[in-house]
């Protein structure tokens, strides 16, 4: 009848809604540990032997106050009007958004940044 296939469809919506909320919070769930941090501090990526793209200004106080060596500071790209010392400066750039760039745990070959 019509009134039993209405009900039929209303329980196989509720059922599928049901399916969905349960998978979203699975998933978020499982997820929440990989988006947690793997480095908090400029001590620790130091510590890892990370390296660590900056301003000028921020890779020399980092290389003062840290003791972090000139090779774990991303050069400035030489290609890019950079001059090859270890962190970049641009005045007429948007520094901010160079930061985040080329980020690599090795910098080995000049011709990536």
């Amino acid at each position: 009848s019509a009134g039993g296939k209405i009900h039929l469809l209303a329980i196989a919506s509720f059922i599928m809604l049901i399916l969905a909320v349960y998978t979203a919070n699975l998933a978020a769930i499982l997820t929440q540990y990989a988006n947690k941090a793997s480095v908090d501090s400029v001590g620790m990526a130091v510590k890892l032997g990370m390296n660590i793209c900056a301003e000028r200004k921020v890779a020399n106080f980092l290389m003062e106050s840290y003791g972090v060596e000139r090779k774990n500071i991303v050069p400035d790209p030489i290609t890019l009007g950079g001059d090859g010392q270890p962190g970049f400066y641009c005045p007429k750039c948007r520094a901010k958004e160079r930061v985040f760039d080329q980020m690599r745990r090795a910098h080995d070959n000049p011709s990536w940044y």
